[in-house]
């Protein structure tokens, strides 16, 4: 009876390791169809808080057309993840900033916080890929509309 209790048990955790879902991510508000949407998805607090993209979780979508676009992420694993988004316009790779390190170039993060003054806390921007298929929505604004 023990053994079949321990089979079952490494029976159930096996399919732990295979928890993998699709988050589908809505874009709005581009302003223009020229230039890239870049995303990067972080997977730790640590992470996000050091600003380390991963380039397996990181996105780039050059072909833009209309006020939205929709980014694809299969197979994560289940877990803690924070999404960040910015529509780079000039398509020179970065997000651009002007002398005070304020962006210049529409952004977003996941949750969309309300947030202008400093970056978005952990708390208030991570979500919880807990099932199969997972949709977030995220609105590009420009610093000043924030």
């Amino acid at each position: 009876m023990l053994l079949a209790n321990y089979l079952w048990c490494l029976f159930c955790l096996s399919f732990l390791d295979l928890a993998a879902s699709t988050l589908t991510v809505q874009v709005s508000g581009l302003e223009t169809t020229e230039g890239t949407v870049h995303a990067a998805l972080y997977s730790t607090k640590s992470a996000y808080d050091e600003e380390e993209i991963d380039p397996t979780l990181g996105k780039v979508l050059s072909d833009l057309s209309g006020e939205a676009c929709t980014l694809e992420w299969a197979d994560l694993p289940y877990g803690t993840y924070v999404l960040a988004v910015f529509h780079d316009i000039n398509n020179n790779g970065k997000l651009d900033t002007n002398v005070f390190g304020i962006p210049t170039e529409p952004y977003a993060f996941s949750n969309n916080p309300d947030v202008k003054w400093r970056r978005p806390r952990y708390g208030e921007v991570s979500f919880q890929m807990e099932s199969l298929e997972v949709t977030l929505q995220v609105k590009l604004d420009r610093w000043s509309e924030k």
